[in-house]
């Protein structure tokens, strides 16, 4: 027959056992600590990618409207979708004058 462990026994394996889950709390938050320098540098890649991306994107973009106009007006297609979209600061009639 096997005895029951006593309250004493008990309380030191309870002990033994929250000292384990410390340990492997504090090993956590250094993994974590040591990731974040690794998460930072994919936050970074990402955001060059992508940057890249809507480079591309918009490329993309201008040469959709300027297939869709004829050759002689491609210009000014080409010169409005530069100011507009990727300045937006130059005003629409400002353009227009500049191309008069």
């Amino acid at each position: 027959m096997s005895t029951s462990p006593t309250i004493s026994e008990l309380s030191a394996q309870i002990e033994e056992l929250k000292a384990v889950i410390g340990y492997l709390n504090r090993s956590l938050s250094e993994i974590r600590y040591e990731n974040d320098s690794d998460a930072q540098n994919l936050n970074i890649a990402w955001t060059l990618i992508t940057g890249c991306f809507i480079f591309f994107m918009q490329a993309g973009f201008t040469l959709v409207e300027v297939g869709g106009v004829r050759l002689l007006n491609s210009t000014v297609v080409l010169l409005k979708v530069t100011f507009l979209r990727d300045c937006e600061v130059v005003n629409t009639l400002e353009i227009i004058q500049m191309l008069k």
